[in-house]
């Protein structure tokens, strides 16, 4: 997002009907990426079009169903991980469930195997909503 000065980008699923995925970009220190479903599909989809991706992600921020919503803060906007960088947890938050990277998988009452797994997926989700997002970059 550097290369194309870019703050914000968004896009729908190309797969999933009424999907979108929106991120706000902080050169270097953070990236905050949101996916979830939309009611109005093309009300989001002229935004896209005029480039109004951080409206677009202030939209799907609010009026997203929140069991369709995934969240990720991603400080240092270096990709999610297992442990904190830096002394900072990066959080994913799937239908209002927030799981905190920061190694205290006790403390959110998950064992070390279920923290794992959960991060597996996590990352995965955020690798697959960054895909949409890179698309959406270089085609525009």
């Amino acid at each position: 997002m550097d290369d194309a000065e870019l703050t914000a980008v968004a896009a729908g699923y190309s797969d999933v009907e009424n999907r979108y995925v929106a991120a706000l970009y902080f050169s270097g220190r953070q990236l905050l990426v949101i996916a979830g479903d939309y009611s109005a599909p093309q009300l989001l989809d002229v935004k896209i079009v005029a480039g109004n991706y951080r409206d677009v992600y202030v939209d799907l921020n609010s009026s997203s169903p929140p069991e369709t919503r995934l969240f990720v803060d991603d400080y240092g906007a270096n990709g999610l991980a297992r442990v904190p960088v830096d002394g900072i947890a990066d959080r994913f938050t799937r239908a209002n469930q927030v799981l905190l990277f920061n190694s205290d998988w006790a403390g959110q009452q998950l064992s070390e195997t279920s923290y794992n797994e959960a991060y597996s997926t996590a990352d995965s989700d955020f690798a697959e909503m960054l895909s949409i997002l890179i698309d959406q970059v270089t085609e525009s």
